[in-house]
């Protein structure tokens, strides 16, 4: 008997084996992302993590899920609802402590490599990769191990904000896993309802997800039944058979394109209308111009993941010939992918894969506050790295088919110099100040240059923080809301108020504005300009009708201004600065206080004594409110309760000649 060819013998893994590798490689996954981001748990809130967890209102009360689905229009996570939600989830479980937020992060990240792996391993076992069916499940695995441990992803997991990043990448993968199960499976209407809500959620995560559809229909029409192997051009024949077998997944298609719905709704409410977008104010021109360079540079950073950076900064005004040498390589890839795909399916939708993900934040869609980041690369560089591992085991197979040991080793080797990198940005993660320094010095930026001028300030060191900060204002009128900060913080209330008003009459609408509006206020209230400080604080509640800490501010600086009144022997003014502040600020005692004090002096009794009454229930262990109820009750005559009052008054502050002399007369004349 004729013994068969090595080189067309492709045998079929053993059952025993494919149960081995089935449950051997996923572990190891899991096991390799929690080796390499253990060190990440303890790292601190970073930049944007403390606007979405620590001052983002909408995700303190599960009960009020119409503010968890709908926070403010200029957080991170607007129109992103169940991003929000799972922030939400995560404060209901542990509050503000860190590690939670953290190992939510790193679990979807493990979520993502354990979906990559299944796809992989699924798609090289469609006819395309006829050769390779006996070791679908070691190229998924190397696949899936590499992107893992990339550093290029470290972002995503290390900076909270990003889990938008990853629950979309989530969403993305379970949607295009769900619709390759579809294609085989007895039950395939459980597999496209899968799909479909898959993609809502994806479309509720991040604008990303616009793309599912697209990916879902390329990788039916490469890897889907009846596709020819790679290299040969399809016929005629071949093209309808195509056409007809995906006609036949209509069902599937309309109900993911149906998710655009989603989206579509949740951006007509504008979010980060003043960061992204067409009113972003950066031209669509300028902003391609820039992603050009970038692009090239994420290709580096694949290659060789060193000198990674937090914040790439904003756009830059740029022509065509700066970035000549960049355009030409991005044309090129993007024709040879449109060839690709019709000559070398398995390449074109390696191409076609990294150019739709990367389309939504590197075209001409622009987004104001960052050129660049290395999570846009967190969906591509799935791709990128797929096209690596089959690119190599094409050539291994046409030199010496079969299983080489060298390679496992190689892969191996790159793992782990990938892991160690890793962990070392990790590493760069765990101080605020340390990133920002990394990023000041690897990418220069007005944007670098804020982020470490803010940091040196939050650590104390605001002599160093000043020259950063004047830097970065000098450049963008953004910085000089933290600039103003630190002035008034530094007690430069002239200089604060200029740069935080600067700031506002620039950006009148951002997130910043409330915030920089009170810290004007306060700069008035401090220099005793009652009136200029009382129309900040108006505003800054007709900005943010919730804001509590504004409304208290107005409230006392109202009270301030009706005892400079009341000095001033304008006494009806006094009381009706008074009465507003009890109106503002209905459960401020202090306000109630005033007013009664008020009042009194002007022999209102009548309405006094509910203001003082007011005052004593809202702080019973206020001598000064107990001693002025008392007075009043005694005017009414109301003896008894006008000695409890005062008694109590003495007893609160028992050193208090004024509060026993008053005590004492009441008790002896029934008057104060």
């Amino acid at each position: 008997m004729a013994s068969r060819s090595r080189h067309s013998a492709h045998p079929r893994p053993s059952p025993a084996r494919a149960i081995r590798t089935g449950r051997l490689y996923p572990a190891l996954i899991v096991i390799s992302a929690l080796l390499v981001y253990a060190n990440s748990l303890s790292s601190p809130l970073l930049f944007d993590d403390r606007v979405t967890i620590l001052e983002n209102g909408s995700i303190r009360d599960l009960r009020n899920p119409v503010a968890v689905l709908s926070p403010d229009r200029e957080l991170p996570v607007a129109g992103r609802p169940l991003a929000n939600l799972t922030f939400a989830l995560n404060y209901a479980a542990g509050g503000e402590a860190v590690a939670g937020y953290r190992i939510v992060n790193l679990a979807l990240h493990v979520g993502c490599a354990l979906l990559l792996y299944s796809i992989v391993r699924r798609t090289v076992r469609t006819p395309p990769f006829s050769a390779w069916h006996a070791r679908a499940d070691g190229i998924a695995a190397a696949v899936a191990l590499l992107w893992t441990v990339h550093p290029i992803n470290a972002e995503v997991v290390n900076y909270l904000t990003q889990r938008t990043e990853s629950l979309m990448a989530f969403a993305l993968l379970t949607t295009l896993y769900a619709s390759i199960r579809a294609r085989s499976s007895g039950r395939p209407r459980a597999w496209i309802a899968t799909a479909i809500v898959a993609s809502l959620a994806g479309m509720a995560s991040k604008e990303t997800m616009v793309v599912a559809p697209l990916v879902v229909l390329l990788h039916d029409a490469v890897f889907g039944p009846g596709r020819v192997s790679p290299g040969t051009t399809p016929t005629a024949g071949g093209d309808s058979a195509v056409l007809s077998r995906l006609g036949g997944r209509w069902p599937l298609y309309a109900g993911l394109c149906a998710t655009w719905m989603l989206l579509a709704v949740l951006l007509a409410t504008r979010p980060r209308a003043y960061s992204a977008g067409f009113s972003a104010g950066v031209d669509p021109w300028t902003y391609l111009l820039n992603q050009l360079p970038i692009l090239v540079h994420y290709g580096r950073l694949m290659l060789w993941p060193t000198s990674l950076v937090a914040n790439y900064g904003a756009p830059v005004t740029l022509t065509l010939a700066d970035v000549l040498p960049h355009a030409l390589l991005i044309a090129i890839t993007s024709i040879g992918t449109v060839v690709a795909i019709r000559r070398w399916p398995v390449a074109g939708f390696i191409g076609a894969w990294t150019l739709l993900t990367l389309a939504p934040t590197s075209s001409i869609i622009p987004i104001a506050t960052e050129v660049g980041a290395e999570r846009r690369m967190y969906l591509p560089s799935m791709a990128l790295i797929a096209g690596a591992v089959v690119l190599l085991c094409h050539l291994r197979q046409r030199r010496q088919p079969g299983t080489d040991v060298r390679m496992v080793a190689a892969c191996g080797v790159v793992v782990l110099l990938l892991a160690l990198a890793t962990v070392g940005r990790n590493r760069e993660y765990g101080s605020g100040l340390q990133l920002a320094a990394t990023s000041a010095a690897r990418w220069p930026s007005p944007t670098a240059t804020l982020m470490l001028g803010t940091e040196l300030a939050a650590a104390g060191r605001h002599a160093e923080a000043l020259p950063y900060l004047r830097a970065a204002a000098a450049h963008t009128t953004r910085a000089r809301y933290n600039l103003g900060v630190e002035l008034f913080n530094s007690g430069d209330l002239d200089g604060a108020r200029r740069e935080l008003q600067t700031f506002v009459g620039h950006h009148p609408d951002l997130l910043e504005a409330a915030p920089a509006r009170a810290l004007v206020g306060r700069t008035f209230a401090a220099q005793e300009r009652w009136d200029d400080a009382i129309t900040e604080f108006e505003a800054v509640l007709n900005m943010a009708p919730d804001n509590r800490p504004a409304r208290a501010l107005l409230a006392s600086v109202l009270g301030s201004k009706g005892v400079s009144l009341a000095g001033a022997g304008r006494l009806g003014e006094a009381i009706a600065s008074f009465r507003r502040a009890t109106v503002i600020a209905p459960d401020d005692p202090a306000a109630h206080r005033n007013l009664a004090t008020a009042l009194y002096d002007g022999r209102e009794l009548a309405t006094a004594r509910p203001a003082a009454e007011r005052a004593v229930q809202l702080a019973p262990a206020d001598p000064a409110a107990q001693n002025l109820l008392g007075r009043i009750l005694a005017l009414q005559g109301d003896q008894r309760a006008a000695e409890h009052h005062l008694a109590q008054a003495v007893q609160l502050l028992p050193g208090s000649e004024e509060f026993r002399h008053d005590l004492t007369q009441v008790r002896s004349a029934g008057k104060p």
